[in-house]
């Protein structure tokens, strides 16, 4: 569900909180606020108000169901995480698998 667009609007995003905020956001933290916006999209209760809200409407249920959305994004990385160090078959397979991703990606 990534998209340039949504790519460029997360770094946007990043660049306009560090402006505004002086904050040190990169494009790895650009990378979480990518995931927020794509797991917010497939909720269902955000898709209902994104859909049957006005904008301001929208904005509002959005704030009130931010934490709960950001919290489930990390929430399921942890796991990731878990698992990696707890599966040595998971972590193999991801070891090698990432390894060759991000060696393709560098050259």
């Amino acid at each position: 569900m990534t998209t340039p667009n949504l790519q460029q609007a997360t770094r946007e995003l990043v660049k306009l909180l560090n402006a505004q905020l002086g904050t040190s956001y990169t494009d790895v933290d650009a990378l979480f606020f990518e995931a927020v916006i794509v797991h917010t999209m497939k909720d269902e209760k955000m898709q209902e108000a994104a859909m049957g809200e006005s904008r301001a409407a929208f904005a509002q249920t959005l704030s009130t169901e931010l934490p709960r959305l950001m919290r489930e994004v990390i929430d399921a990385q942890q796991a990731i995480f878990n698992r990696y160090v707890a599966d040595d078959a998971f972590g193999h397979e991801l070891r090698k698998n990432l390894s060759a991703a991000v060696y393709a990606a560098a050259r």
